[in-house]
């Protein structure tokens, strides 16, 4: 079974990913679209051929993505929806992964706009495990958070759920929450709030 897994951020996508490739027992291509010069696969890198492998894509990577202005933003939208309708029908299996938790949906994504900075980045990518990386255990702290990040949050998610959404309308296949696949009081989550006092 082909697998694609299409995702807004935050929402527990690299675990799932994971968790199917392991499961399984097949090749797994993660953001194979999203443009990084990290030692994720590049798109021609994908076996077409195999019966079965797992594809992690986030909502927001695709060949053509870009920052669009206020009036290029529906376009954009739609043509992002396209893509990915087109590269949902090569597989037999689409999941498209999103958050019930708003509240905490928000809050993970503002932690992380603030410190995946480009520095960050790149000292991860070169192995530098006291780097900032997406899949590592956190103490979450509101104080820590300015307002814009928390303001750019809320209008990127809001951006990434209406073209899930969109996408689920003409695929006919209904968004799959985080909470349908994992415990948020589980103690393999990434995120501690400061009274956990884990770390």
């Amino acid at each position: 079974m082909k697998t694609l897994i299409i995702n807004s951020p935050r929402t527990g996508s690299t675990s799932l990913f994971k968790k199917l490739v392991k499961e399984r027992k097949v090749k797994g291509y993660f953001n194979p679209w999203d443009g990084s010069d990290s030692s994720n696969p590049r798109p021609d890198e994908i076996a077409w051929s195999l019966e079965s492998f797992v594809v992690k894509n986030g909502i927001l990577y695709t060949p053509t993505a870009h920052n669009p202005d206020n009036a290029q933003h529906y376009l954009f939208q739609q043509q992002q929806v396209n893509w990915h309708k087109n590269l949902a029908a090569k597989f037999d299996e689409v999941i498209l992964l999103s958050r019930k938790d708003t509240i905490a949906h928000v809050e993970s994504y503002a932690h992380m706009l603030l410190y995946n900075t480009p520095d960050q980045w790149a000292r991860a990518i070169k192995g530098d495990s006291s780097a900032y990386n997406s899949t590592k255990q956190y103490i979450y702290n509101s104080d820590d958070i300015p307002k814009d990040y928390m303001d750019r949050a809320v209008r990127d998610l809001m951006h990434y759920e209406t073209m899930l959404k969109m996408l689920s309308r003409q695929l006919s296949v209904p968004l799959t929450y985080y909470e349908d696949y994992f415990n948020p009081n589980s103690k393999d989550r990434y995120r501690r709030n400061k009274e956990d006092r884990i770390l």
